[in-house]
């Protein structure tokens, strides 16, 4: 009797086991489901740049020097034409948070905010961006300014332009591609160097001699981020641990209505009676 009871013991451990060596399995092949899903699904960057650039106004007021600094007021009107491509056949981009700032001798001194647009799959959207206004600039001494001041119609300007904007990719197709594409997030920095002539009077439609971009997207952020989402988010886990806690409790319940109670009665006959 005491033997039976040890090897039911042992038989229920075993399923057990069993059980959680399966979930463990599921678990981990669905994690590892998840990973792959994000490698080969992963969207491509979205992409800009500066089409077009000029100047139709970049003048500077008298000098007034403090300190051995000349401080100074510049009158300025960029005109930017923007491109941002969505190289992507099955996600469609949220741009948001999207602002230009504009630098020279390394003072900003224009800033704009663009407003939020979505942008559908494999499309290009240009945009026209003018920058006018007027900013304080300080400088190392009157004669640097004056020679900034004298500068004749048509001199060149190095200018710094830098394009922020915060992505969102989704899926374009249905709910359930969407379960296997989830929306993916980055935030990206567009930073162009550019050689503007100034153009007074829009005399001629000459614009930027030389225009070198480059971008930066803040993928690690992204990457921790979607990585936690999809262990959080995935349903085949969540549908892989229901399923296997309702064949343990199945399990367990067939095990006790399977289990052989034996009585020993008098004259050495066994009764066995199972439950």
């Amino acid at each position: 009797m005491a033997k039976d009871a040890d090897c039911n013991n042992a038989n229920g451990f075993l399923l057990e086991l069993e059980g959680i060596l399966s979930l463990l399995t599921l678990i981990v092949l669905c994690v590892f489901a998840a990973l792959m899903i994000i490698l080969f699904t992963r969207p491509y960057i979205a992409n800009s740049d500066i089409t077009h650039a000029s100047l139709a106004e970049f003048n500077f007021s008298t000098p007034t020097a403090t300190n051995n600094f000349s401080a100074n007021i510049l009158h300025y009107k960029l005109n930017l034409n923007i491109a941002v491509g969505n190289p992507n056949e099955n996600y469609g981009i949220y741009h948001d948070k999207v602002q230009m700032l504009a630098y020279y001798k390394k003072q900003r001194f224009g800033m704009a905010n663009l407003s939020s647009f979505y942008q559908g799959k494999r499309n290009i959207t240009e945009m026209t961006l003018p920058l006018k206004g007027q900013q304080v600039m300080i400088f190392d001494g009157i004669e640097d300014l004056c020679k900034l001041k004298h500068r004749d119609d048509g001199a060149d300007y190095d200018i710094v332009d830098e394009l922020y904007r915060q992505n969102k990719y989704q899926a374009t197709a249905s709910a359930m591609a969407r379960l296997i594409r989830p929306s993916w997030e980055d935030k990206s920095k567009m930073t162009c160097y550019l050689v503007v002539p100034l153009i007074s009077g829009y005399k001629n439609n000459r614009g930027a001699r030389s225009a070198m971009c480059y971008e930066d997207h803040f993928d690690v952020e992204l990457y921790f981020h979607f990585v936690f989402l999809c262990l959080l988010e995935f349903h085949l886990v969540i549908l892989a641990v229901v399923l296997v806690l309702i064949l343990l409790g199945a399990s367990a319940e067939a095990e006790e209505q399977g289990t052989a109670v034996q009585v020993h009665i008098d004259n050495g006959r066994t009764l066995i009676i199972e439950l």
